[in-house]
């Protein structure tokens, strides 16, 4: 990706550029407060940049860029990368990067952090809206000003294909490439994906707005979570749940091809083969225990895990047979909103609310 040098805002001044003094120290550049790129503007970082190391300022560890048509930029040169990233720390507004490989854009909209990851990184740009689509205005952040974004939109999220049953009125992204990649999508509390999905995590999927609708992309969910902490786009240790995870396209897309994409539920399950899940009681008495009945899809191992309303893990088993039922003690726990997932060793994973009450 080539810089326009008459529009570049560098970044020297408002990010600190450590300099290594020996080749074996890697160069570094820290957050020192507030910085905004605007409207045709870019900024080059070439280095590894630590979102927590922060300054001072109403929002110091949030770097942002103008929204508009002629939106401001801040671009990762090749091999720089960054660490850190989370709701207080991301770049709010339009992220790129000039790569070869694979890598996670630390996206972010207003004190949410919404980042989107790639497969081939080269001359690839984005940007994340927590936003309803069929609104596609968000406010500019430090500030108390309005802008539709992008120009296209708004994206009318009752307007899809006949296999979507619904697109998410919480947020979407645009992404800017005519390179071929896989998209992965991440998200969040704010997502609400127990809700969009209906408690069926496996029915989620990627969509697109190809200028008329919303048209289903491929899509698969990611075992395991990306961890959204650094750009390596690497499995997290957490599995993908209502609360955080990741999906996938299935194969490599051209960006450009769709004006923005989100989140949304297929009609029926994506696939005829899942595994299958019961419990009961549910609800259940604090102090009591669950009853689970299982089976397990073309294998014969797997693994039943346990979490709590904060999505700590709580529980795990390893389990031996295709299809069985286990008992699950609940004396340690008390009342709450807790899931239940099932997976095999094939990776394939299914999930289950369970509620506690009060004896």
């Amino acid at each position: 990706m080539k810089l326009n040098m008459n529009n570049t805002i560098w970044i020297l001044g408002i990010l600190f550029l450590s300099i290594s003094m020996t080749q074996a120290q890697k160069r570094s550049s820290v957050s020192l407060g507030n910085f905004y790129v605007p409207a045709k503007g870019s900024v080059a970082i070439f280095s590894d940049h630590n979102f927590q190391e922060i300054g001072d300022g109403l929002l110091p560890g949030v770097l942002a860029t103008d929204r508009s048509i002629n939106n401001g930029k801040i671009v990762f040169a090749k091999n720089s990368g960054w660490v850190n990233a989370d709701n207080y720390r991301h770049i709010d507004g339009y992220v790129g990067v000039n790569n070869d490989g694979a890598f996670l854009l630390p996206t972010g909209d207003n004190g949410i952090y919404g980042p989107i990851g790639v497969s081939y990184a080269e001359s690839v740009d984005a940007a994340y809206f927590a936003v309803d689509p069929s609104y596609a205005t968000t406010s500019v952040v430090l500030s108390n000003d309005y802008t539709e974004v992008p120009e296209e939109g708004p994206f009318n999220v009752s307007l899809f294909t006949s296999n979507v049953d619904v697109v998410t009125d919480k947020e979407y992204w645009m992404i800017n490439s005519d390179q071929e990649t896989k998209v992965t999508l991440t998200w969040n509390k704010h997502s609400e994906i127990e809700a969009l999905t209906q408690s069926e995590l496996g029915s989620l999927t990627i969509v697109g707005w190809d200028g008329l609708e919303w048209v289903d992309i491929p899509s698969s969910l990611d075992v395991h979570g990306v961890n959204t902490r650094n750009s390596e786009l690497v499995p997290g240790k957490e599995l993908s749940n209502f609360f955080k995870g990741s999906i996938t396209t299935d194969s490599e897309i051209v960006p450009n091809i769709y004006k923005v994409i989100t989140l949304g539920r297929l009609k029926g399950d994506k696939g005829q083969n899942k595994n299958a899940m019961a419990v009961y009681p549910n609800p259940v008495s604090a102090g009591s225990y669950i009853t689970v009945r299982y089976e397990l899809v073309k294998t014969e191992k797997g693994e039943i895990k346990l979490y709590n309303s904060n999505n700590q893990l709580i529980y795990s088993k390893i389990l031996n047979t295709q299809k069985d039922r286990i008992k699950i003690p609940l004396n340690k726990y008390g009342r709450g909103v807790f899931n239940i997932a099932i997976s095999n060793e094939n990776g394939h994973t299914v999930y289950k609310k369970l509620i506690v009450v009060d004896m």
